[in-house]
């Protein structure tokens, strides 16, 4: 079994006491030296019900007509399809030559806060039209009015940081997809001779540019953008390599550009999302380890269905990282998936699942000394969370019912590859503050954002691991923590307020077999 590794340490505090902390003992891989016990951990079929990933519930809101999604509904769409993730469109067909009205601003911000109150997270896209005439003008706006709205949206954008899992570029050309557009290179009178590299003027293309980094700067650093086309990447930035490491974790443009693909499946270029396979193939495949991906199917472009069967969609959504679907559509492809039997498997695998294999704790620890473990962690999902989380080990007196957290150092869970298992070997220091009991110990990964809610916290896919209502992970060993509070070498654990339980089950029994809808 190929083994990514990743070591994360707390060290001593006080370097001048530091010679005083008792180093950790050798730790072979998969077993346990004398002191400590290696626990095995059971997978489970669950249906997880994870934060930033999963089968989407697609919405769209007119300005001209708004529906809001109360909390009752999302409730209901939770129950029924075990979805907790949004892809909301808000069409701004009202305010193509204005300021979004105060109004409208307050009903982006009220259906923000109800699929907060819910415990769902978002994808958002704003358009002006939904509506394909066969000829511009098309009903888009202008470059002008775009960067207007965009910094109009901006607060929301920062006040719901915590719940929207990305933000598709959106804004030009109908429903947003940048394609058929008035005011930003029309494709029915493209001219590749005059203008070989766009078919259109450059200037058209710098519009396009202008948008995409003005909804950059508004949206936070944490957060995604999407944009259709891996080609639309490539040129937004004019760079033909793929996001690494490096650009997640500074956040950089390229780490913050993501990718949507609005007819996955339905040809042999997914109805014009590729224009060179040969190059955008790899490019993808690399790219969006580091950056979201997601989209919806759509009709079959050609009488061929089977690049639609299990095989391939299971295969690419693999090869690409697919963190999200849409499930309200093509439904003709995904009812062939419940038929041929892999609809379940793409529902629990989309976006990460990660599960614990086993792990080496100590049995007892002193007070004042290290604390040493090491951790196996596997992800038999498509991809990785797509936002920066923090870890914490958490220690939990029954007596008591104190926590207590031990927190890494910004951990970067995206590589923690699919279908990898990941070695995590840490060590921190026991407190002073900590009185003589046997601590049950528990893995937490949390929305840095949201602390208070349980509903972002990450479970685990293992048996008897989860704790469904508290958000954290038990990793099913106690530690005998013993010792008076004198010769302290250092500081690595403090006190922890759990966070709020979820109302909600967070896993999903609907699956009996049959098809699902």
């Amino acid at each position: 079994m190929k083994l990514s590794f990743i070591l994360t340490t707390v060290l001593c505090l006080v370097e001048s006491i530091a010679p005083r902390c008792v180093p950790c003992p050798a730790i072979p891989n998969h077993s346990a030296p004398p002191g400590y016990t290696r626990i095995l951990y059971n997978e489970t079929n669950e249906h997880i019900e994870n934060p930033d990933r999963g089968f989407v519930y697609e919405d769209i809101s007119y300005s001209s007509n708004p529906t809001n999604m109360s909390v009752s509904d999302l409730d209901e769409i939770r129950a029924k399809y075990g979805i907790t993730m949004v892809r909301k469109q808000f069409v701004l067909d009202e305010f193509v030559t204005s300021n979004i009205s105060s109004e409208f601003l307050q009903f982006v911000d009220n259906n923000l806060d109800n699929i907060q109150t819910a415990g769902f997270t978002a994808i958002i896209r704003f358009s002006y039209t939904f509506n394909l005439t066969t000829a511009a003008p098309y009903g888009d706006a202008t470059k002008d009015w775009i960067l207007q709205h965009i910094e109009q949206l901006t607060p929301i954008f920062h006040k719901y940081e915590g719940i929207l899992s990305s933000v598709e570029a959106g804004f030009i050309g109908v429903r947003g997809e940048w394609f058929y557009t008035t005011h930003f290179g029309d494709p029915m009178t493209l001219n590749y001779t005059a203008y070989p590299e766009f078919g259109y003027p450059e200037d058209l293309w710098q519009d396009r540019k202008d948008v995409f980094e003005a909804l950059l700067d508004a949206i936070p650093a944490s957060i995604q953008v999407q944009v259709p086309y891996p080609q639309t990447k490539v040129d937004l930035l004019g760079d033909t390599t793929p996001a690494g490491s490096f650009d997640e974790y500074l956040r950089s443009d390229k780490g913050r550009t993501g990718h949507h693909n609005e007819c996955f499946l339905a040809s042999d270029t997914d109805g014009g999302t590729y224009q060179n396979k040969t190059f955008e193939y790899p490019y993808l495949e690399e790219d969006t380890k580091y950056c979201m991906m997601g989209g919806q199917t759509c009709e079959w472009k050609s009488g061929d269905h089977q690049r639609s069967d299990c095989t391939t969609a299971l295969s690419e959504m693999a090869m690409f990282h697919w963190s999200y679907l849409n499930q309200n559509f093509y439904t003709g492809i995904l009812d062939e998936w419940k038929r041929q039997g892999c609809y379940e498997e793409i529902h629990r695998r989309l976006g990460y699942r990660y599960l614990l294999t086993e792990a080496v704790l100590p049995d007892s620890v002193l007070v004042g000394e290290t604390l040493c473990f090491v951790l196996y962690i596997k992800n038999s999902g498509f991809g990785t969370p797509v936002k920066p989380l923090n870890m914490s080990l958490l220690l939990h007196s029954p007596l008591t019912g104190q926590f207590y957290a031990a927190h890494f150092y910004r951990p970067m869970l995206s590589g923690w590859r699919p279908e990898k298992v990941t070695k995590i070997q840490a060590s921190f220091q026991m407190p002073p503050f900590m009185f003589e009991d046997d601590y049950d110990v528990y893995l937490m990964i949390r929305n840095k954002d949201l602390p208070d809610r349980s509903d972002y916290y990450i479970l685990f896919a293992n048996e008897n691991v989860p704790d469904h209502s508290a958000g954290l992970n038990n990793m099913q060993h106690s530690i005998h923590v013993y010792g008076n509070y004198s010769d302290i070498c250092g500081a690595g654990i403090y006190p922890f307020t759990a966070p709020n339980p979820s109302r909600y089950k967070r896993s999903f029994q609907g699956f009996t077999g049959g098809p699902i809808g």
